[in-house]
């Protein structure tokens, strides 16, 4: 099999040298605040007419419940315009093409030439459709993969098992988007709220960051799946994870790289912030992570000129001169997020200095 484009090896080598500071601060904040409904429902009224042999009459009158919220469901086929940006329409329009294939279970798919091939294969089931990315391959063929403008490729995995696992997935997926976000949220609340997820959920493992600083060859392969399924990962494991659930929620989102260490890179509203889950998960000074511009990724100590976006291999599939510009969300990046008010768009924050003392402040988030 060919595998000059495929992640792994990259994933590998940008995570052996990976720092993770654990920030110290404050008391631990507590999780944003649940939003509760109340379901009002009259009492039975029952009246008597008579005492003969007439039956006893009851009347009941209950209010009309609300209907439960949808429940938001797994997407096979998610991407983002960034992939679209570094690979182009049409790699985009083949990976589309593949994904169908594979949930009917079929062996080939629509693709004009084996450079998209190579290229659809190695980058896009790593980012974009994870559970997958070990369970195909190449075709009987490697070195003729496309013929005519069909895509030949294998499965690795009996076409049970690859149906089960891809299930599985699906439901796990699913399960987090529901606890987390609403179909009514904003995407600034539902990045936020999955920021707050990975925050009370997932922890580092440093296990593997070890394993990997020794022997790369022997750490396990670094994969988003190990976010979802054993609640644990490194950099870029976690900030694939975390841009593929903001994916799964219609926000575009990628992966980005610099000074060996991954993050999120996100667009709300046409204009880009950096989102870094990783240091998410130490709890205090929460926020100084989220929605950063490129000034503030630059002071957390990752300079501008050494990122890569979406793809490391920048000299065949370079990307353009994106721009995180906007500090709107500044008053953030010291604060710990207490609550939430979806109605009002309104963050009730608490910042403390050197001292401990505690301040709470609001923010409005109007417009995002």
């Amino acid at each position: 099999m060919k595998e000059k484009r495929m992640p792994v090896l990259f994933s590998l080598l940008l995570s052996a040298g990976l720092t993770c500071t654990v920030l110290t601060g404050c008391a631990q904040k507590p999780a944003l605040s649940a939003e509760l409904s109340s379901v009002e429902t009259a009492g039975t009224a029952v009246s008597e007419t008579e005492t003969t042999a007439a039956s006893v009459t009851e009347k009941t009158t209950t209010e009309t419940e609300p209907a439960p919220p949808a429940r938001l469901k797994f997407q096979p086929k998610v991407c983002s315009s960034y992939m679209e940006d570094v690979f182009g329409e049409k790699m985009c329009q083949a990976w589309f093409s593949l994904v169908d294939a594979m949930m009917e279970g079929k062996d080939t798919f629509a693709c004009p030439d084996v450079e998209t091939f190579d290229w659809v294969i190695g980058q896009f089931p790593h980012r974009c459709f994870p559970i997958v990315e070990d369970m195909i391959a190449y075709g009987a063929d490697p070195d003729h993969p496309v013929t005519d403008g069909i895509g030949h490729f294998s499965y690795t995995v009996p076409r049970e098992e690859f149906t089960a696992k891809v299930s599985q997935f699906a439901e796990a997926v699913e399960d987090i988007l529901n606890e987390t976000v609403k179909e009514t949220d904003t995407d600034f609340e539902k990045a936020l709220s999955l920021y707050q997820y990975f925050a009370e959920h997932y922890t580092y493992d440093y296990d593997l960051y070890n394993a990997l600083q020794t022997d790369v060859l022997k750490a396990r392969e670094t994969s988003a799946n190990h976010v979802f399924f054993e609640k644990s990962g490194i950099c870029c494991e976690l900030s694939t994870a975390y841009s593929y659930l903001l994916m799964q929620t219609g926000i575009d989102a990628t992966v980005m790289s610099g000074d060996d260490h991954q993050w999120s890179y996100v667009k709300l509203n046409g204009k880009n912030y950096h989102i870094d889950p990783t240091f998410a998960l130490s709890g205090s000074n929460q926020l100084a992570y989220f929605m950063m511009d490129d000034q503030q990724r630059e002071d957390t100590g990752f300079p501008k000129e050494d990122f890569m976006v979406t793809s490391c291999y920048t000299q065949e599939h370079p990307a353009p001169a994106y721009r995180a510009d906007d500090h709107t969300f500044s008053e953030l990046w010291e604060t710990d997020c207490d609550a939430i008010d979806r109605e009002q768009k309104i963050l009730t924050l608490r910042s403390c200095d050197e001292n401990d003392n505690t301040k709470t402040l609001r923010f409005s988030y109007k417009g995002f």
